[in-house]
């Protein structure tokens, strides 16, 4: 009976790894994401949104909503 407790709590205490995801953006809107919104919409949180270089303009690239996810917005 111990050692079905003991394993039971060693299962709690190992830690699963997770991969993070990246989202690449291209400013001029090619790509699997048009917008930086779009892209942290699809995003969950822990992975990381790469902004090509340029000017991100329009509807979806200002007044960003994370959503309360923990994301990284990072330029190239």
């Amino acid at each position: 009976m111990r050692t079905v407790l003991l394993l039971a709590v060693l299962s709690l205490l190992v830690a699963v790894p997770v991969s993070a995801a990246h989202y690449y953006l291209k400013a001029d809107g090619t790509g699997a994401y048009a917008t930086i919104q779009a892209a942290v919409n699809a995003a969950t949180s822990g992975d990381t949104i790469i902004c090509a270089d340029g000017t991100y303009t329009g509807t979806g690239n200002y007044d960003i909503d994370f959503g309360g996810k923990n994301l990284k917005l990072v330029s190239e």
